[in-house]
C-alpha cells in the first residue's frame, strides 16, 4: 500500500538501486579487465557508489515518481512540464550533489 502512495517507492528508490548495482559492476569489470582480483567492497566504496548513484537520479524521474503517487497535476515528457510549470533545460539535470569538503 505505502508504494501507491509514497513517491520514493514508486520507483526513486529503485532508480537509486539500479545506478548503484550498475556502478558496482562497472568497478568489477574494470578490477578484472586490470588483472585484480574482484573484492569485497569496503565502506567508502559503498557511499561512493551510493553518492555516484543518487546524482544519476533525474530530476524528470522525481517528478514522475510523485506525479504517479498523485502529487502533481500533469507532467509533460517533451516539454518538461511539471504540475503547470516548465522547467529550464540545463547542461545536466541530475539531482542535488554534496559537497566535495565531504570527500
Amino acid at each position: 500500500m505505502t508504494s501507491k502512495l509514497q513517491p520514493m517507492d514508486q520507483g526513486i528508490i529503485k532508480n537509486i538501486k539500479h545506478h548503484y548495482r550498475r556502478s558496482k559492476m562497472q568497478r568489477n569489470l574494470r578490477r578484472i579487465d586490470s588483472g585484480l582480483e574482484i573484492d569485497n567492497i569496503n565502506l567508502l566504496e559503498s557511499i561512493e557508489l551510493l553518492h555516484k548513484s543518487w546524482g544519476a537520479v533525474t530530476q524528470f524521474t522525481i517528478a514522475n515518481c510523485f506525479h504517479r503517487a498523485g502529487f502533481t497535476k500533469d507532467i509533460n515528457k517533451n516539454s518538461r512540464t511539471y504540475g503547470g510549470r516548465t522547467s529550464r533545460r540545463r547542461k545536466s539535470n541530475r539531482v542535488g550533489s554534496i559537497p566535495a569538503a565531504f570527500f
